[in-house]
């Protein structure tokens, strides 16, 4: 059956026409005038024996041998042969007027129902600097120390929440995990928290903000009492991210800092 499909509302509207390719239609049709056919054949038969009886009559040698139920049984054979040459033809109904016939969803359907969540895309350099400012700062952040903790991140993974190899250089060991390059213990419970997805932006956030307000209560309660922001700058450098002093590149966690505070204050 073709039909045009409506997908608004709890049904499916048909419109145009219909078409039907089982002949289950054709047969009960077809059966009616089997029906009727031997009623007439039947009133006919009754009516020329009368007229035997009555002398008006002379069968013919066809009609000797003709009885109501071969009447029917020749009908129906009629019926048969018919719909077997009608068995692979369609029957089309015209109906232009859409009528609304609520269908029950097959599993075929529910199948391609479904709404398959796509993978959320990555976030450009400006949509990832907005969403994390914006994100300190709905935890109560001031702009300074926002400013500060996202210097710092920038200076240690460019903002980028990807796991980066341990490698030495001179002495020192760059990498690690994320926003915050994660490593040791640190970053073993960042991969605990968040088993199947610890390279979410989102996820590393949270878990910065639940350390500074657990672990690092004392790195946490500076940020906020200091407006000044390499103070905020040096803080977080030393007490969280703990680097080697001779290669954590002070300087370029603060110009950073500075250009988010720069940025980002007066939004």
């Amino acid at each position: 059956m073709t039909y045009k499909r409506n997908t608004m509302g709890g049904g499916e509207a048909f419109a145009g026409r219909m078409e039907y390719n089982d002949s289950s239609y054709l047969m009960t049709a077809m059966a009616t005038i089997a029906l009727t056919a031997t009623m007439l054949g039947s009133m006919y038969f009754v009516s020329r024996q009368s007229q035997k009886f009555s002398g008006d009559f002379s069968p013919t040698t066809e009609e000797s041998s003709i009885a109501p139920d071969s009447l029917a049984s020749r009908a129906m054979n009629h019926i048969g042969e018919a719909v077997k040459s009608f068995e692979s033809k369609r029957v089309v109904i015209n109906n232009p007027q859409a009528m609304e016939v609520p269908i029950e969803a097959t599993s075929s359907d529910q199948k391609t129902s479904e709404v398959m969540e796509a993978p959320k895309p990555e976030l450009s350099q400006t949509d990832t600097e907005s969403y994390i400012w914006n994100y300190f700062r709905s935890r109560g952040y001031s702009p300074v120390a926002t400013a500060a903790i996202m210097g710092n991140i920038k200076q240690e993974s460019a903002l980028k929440p990807h796991d980066r190899p341990m490698v030495v250089r001179n002495g020192a060991v760059f990498g690690g995990l994320g926003l915050a390059q994660w490593g040791g213990g640190r970053r073993q419970s960042l991969i605990a928290t968040y088993p199947a997805d610890y390279e979410n932006i989102e996820n590393q956030l949270a878990f910065i903000c639940d350390e500074l307000a657990n672990r690092y209560q004392d790195v946490d309660n500076a940020l906020k009492q200091t407006d000044n922001l390499s103070t905020a700058v040096g803080i977080f450098q030393t007490n969280y991210e703990k680097c080697d002093p001779t290669h954590c590149n002070f300087a370029s966690r603060n110009d950073w800092a500075e250009k988010y505070l720069n940025k980002f204050a007066n939004s």
